[in-house]
């Protein structure tokens, strides 16, 4: 393998980079309908249990969690210069399931890259970015959301492995490189 693309391996394995594809262990990602690729987003209802996305380097990660009569989750995964289109994604799989809206229990969880020692203008745009995202889950969820921020280091370094993001939506928590919670 000469690139850095994604390569298949037989029964839908992939792997990341030549970098990922050499390391001992193989690690393999198992890309499923649960996986959410970049710039992208799905949905998942309780009955489906869980949704991941892999890959940070940069990018934004948007989890939703609502629960209302049912419980649901959605993962988007974009990077920051695709703003318009994460938050079409966002507006296009609340609109599909109307009950998100009307949910008691509504939060949201950014998943962005910290900034710390980066020029002020990169400082700027991100956190103009991600009070638009912000502004847009309001929008599209409701006032009533609760919304977190937590950054990620973008540089990745050994041990890290796929730098995966779960929703599990069944259970009501979230998991990644960086740590998770309840959003119960």
């Amino acid at each position: 393998m000469k690139d850095a693309t994604l390569k298949p391996i037989e029964f839908g394995y992939y792997y990341l980079s030549e970098r990922d594809f050499n390391q001992e262990p193989r690690v393999p990602v198992y890309r499923d309908r649960f996986t959410v690729d970049m710039n992208n987003g799905k949905y998942a209802s309780e009955s489906d249990g869980r949704l991941k996305t892999y890959g940070l380097g940069g990018c934004n990660v948007t989890l939703v969690y609502a629960r209302g009569s049912k419980k649901h989750g959605i993962i988007t995964h974009y990077d920051t210069l695709s703003l318009a289109d994460n938050v079409r994604k966002l507006t296009e799989l609340v609109s599909g399931h109307p009950e998100i809206r009307t949910a008691g229990l509504k939060k949201a969880v950014i998943l962005h890259e910290d900034m710390d020692g980066r020029l002020e203008s990169e400082k700027e745009f991100s956190e103009r970015t991600l009070q638009f995202l912000e502004a847009s889950l309001k929008e599209i969820l409701g006032d009533d959301v609760q919304i977190k921020r937590r950054d990620y280091s973008g540089s990745v370094s050994a041990g890290e492995g796929h730098r995966e993001v779960f929703l599990v939506v069944r259970k009501g928590y979230w998991s990644s490189f960086i740590g998770g919670e309840s959003f119960e």
